[in-house]
């Protein structure tokens, strides 16, 4: 009978505690796509672009972050999301609203616009197969239901950001909500669309992207995950001299002829 009490408070008491943990994690797929050039990608290129361009074209962007390493039974607790800004078209608003929404449907990113530099990449390059474009979720043949991206209504995280070349951060609840979505669920990671809710001309924002040779964004993860209680560690240790006692007397019997069919 005490055994079987025993037994109950290890599976009903038995991890009481949880440990704190943090993952940095690094931007595993990034683009940038635009209005004026909806066929072209920019997919291993070194900005991520958003805004309205001097001829009235819209660009956004678009990364995502893997996040495998976390634990399947991780509870979030923060996210902090931090992006450098590189350049800024002369002439337009400050400060701006840059936003991120989670994006609701697959896409990829290949290697247009690798080695060039962000000021020469604005514009885009020639989709590889399967890019994101500003047409297509994946070039040239699935597009995406709304051009320039399929994603949520709901703002994820917003921040001001000034024409000061500088480092910015993005922080929220609705944030934390994404990201353990995208850890419970995996197949829902298909990251955040980055967007300038400015509707300026001249307003668009770059931002070092995973391919820059410096500052690119990284995502800073504050999550716990159960672990046994101190009770429970107890437990188990006198669980397993129990057995030994068990298996003791079970050795004792047979070597002395007591058990039967010996």
């Amino acid at each position: 009978m005490r055994f079987s009490w025993l037994l109950f408070f290890l599976a009903f008491g038995g991890v009481a505690a949880v440990q704190a943990q943090q993952a940095t994690l690094g931007v595993a797929m990034g683009t940038s796509i635009n209005a004026g050039n909806p066929t072209f990608a920019d997919g291993d290129g070194p900005g991520l672009f958003a805004g309205i361009d001097a001829s009235g074209s819209a660009h956004r962007s678009l990364m995502t972050f893997d996040v495998s390493s976390i634990p399947l039974d991780a509870t979030i607790i923060s996210v902090q999301l931090t992006m450098t800004l590189a350049q800024v078209t002369s002439g337009g608003p400050s400060p701006v609203t840059i936003e991120l929404h989670d994006i609701l449907k697959t896409w990829s990113a290949g290697t247009a616009g690798a080695g060039k530099t962000i000021s020469g990449s604005g514009g885009g390059f020639t989709a590889g197969t399967g890019d994101a474009t500003w047409s297509d979720e994946a070039n040239p043949s699935t597009p995406w239901t709304n051009p320039g991206g399929d994603f949520s209504s709901t703002v994820s995280g917003s921040t001001s950001v000034s024409s000061t070349l500088t480092s910015y951060t993005w922080s929220s609840a609705q944030m934390v909500a994404d990201v353990q979505n995208w850890v419970d669920n995996p197949s829902d990671n298909f990251g955040w669309e980055i967007i300038n809710d400015s509707a300026v001309s001249k307003s668009v924002y770059v931002f070092d992207s995973g391919a820059a040779s410096s500052n690119q964004p990284s995502l800073v993860v504050d999550y716990t995950v159960p672990e046994p209680s101190a009770g429970w560690l107890a437990g188990m240790g006198i669980v397993a001299a129990l057995l030994f006692c068990r298996w003791r007397e079970f050795a004792s019997q047979r070597n002395r002829g007591l058990l039967s069919g010996v």
